[in-house]
């Protein structure tokens, strides 16, 4: 095959072929994660080594707003850091203030307490919806006993053994909130200042912008932006899972197209060059 053949036909690649690649590139890495480089985002290195310092045995909420808009990028960082805050022996409480994010957070609760053994009541538990939105968190910050006073099943919130002793959400010792709306920031404003507990957003990619100012103000303890801070908070946990197969999975697409459109492009060239000489 003469020179000009070979680049003419690669310029011509059948466009199933790259469609096969692409799922090659892409499966394989949600199949089993790739580990690839990554920069670790100085607001994610800050809430794990918040978390890490925290006391054995502390109280913490995670508001799960997780939805299936935004599962893809929040679902992973609340099992990563649920895993962290577990091996901390921190007693959970989760709760949402979106009615779509209450199910994850039951979600939740069943996937640690089956991997930590957890017993419910005990070490872990999921409060009933309360709708709101940022009236809830206000309510739950001027008298939590009596806006929560039921967990999600009905059960008395006051007979948990894990919340004896607890009168209002000044005793939490963190709260954590996986992205709804402005949740994180409805959180900063009424229990984070008043009550001066520490809070931890994590957030959409397309939101950490607006998440920022907040960080660097102090009024969050750290940030996850979306996908990548799920994949940097399991790297430091050196425990890759989903956010890092899909961390993967996404550059390694990227990278099939950015070879695509070298290849076609110099192919492109060197067909015209070659056609021009034999011309």
């Amino acid at each position: 095959m003469e020179k000009r053949d070979i680049w003419s036909t690669l310029s011509r690649i059948d466009a199933k072929l790259l469609y096969a690649l692409l799922a090659v590139f892409i499966i394989v890495p949600l199949i089993k994660p790739l580990g690839l480089p990554m920069s670790i985002p100085a607001e994610t290195r800050a809430a794990y080594d918040f978390i890490d310092a925290l006391p054995d045995g502390s109280l913490v909420l995670l508001s799960v707003g997780t939805d299936p808009q935004t599962e893809a990028e929040t679902w992973a960082q609340a099992i990563a850091m649920g895993r962290h805050l577990l091996s901390k022996k921190c007693n959970l409480v989760l709760m949402s203030v979106n009615s779509v994010g209450q199910p994850y957070a039951e979600r939740l609760a069943s996937i640690l307490q089956e991997e930590f053994g957890l017993e419910y009541g005990q070490d872990i538990c999921v409060l009933g919806f309360r709708a709101g939105e940022e009236t809830a968190v206000a309510g739950f910050a001027g008298d939590f006993l009596t806006l929560y006073n039921a967990d999600y099943k009905g059960a008395p919130v006051k007979e948990l053994p894990m919340l004896k002793g607890v009168s209002s959400a000044a005793d939490f010792k963190l709260i954590i909130d996986y992205q709804y709306k402005a949740s994180a920031i409805w959180f900063a404003r009424h229990v984070g200042g008043p009550h001066k507990v520490p809070v931890i957003a994590g957030s959409r990619a397309s939101s950490a912008p607006n998440m920022m100012p907040y960080y660097a103000s102090g009024d969050f303890k750290g940030v996850l932006p979306g996908i990548q801070g799920g994949a940097a908070y399991e790297r430091l946990l050196q425990r890759p899972d989903q956010a890092t197969k899909g961390l993967d999975a996404q550059s390694m697409g990227l990278i099939l197209v950015i070879l695509s459109v070298l290849i076609g492009n110099v192919a492109t060239v060197m067909g015209a060059q070659a056609k021009s000489k034999k011309a």
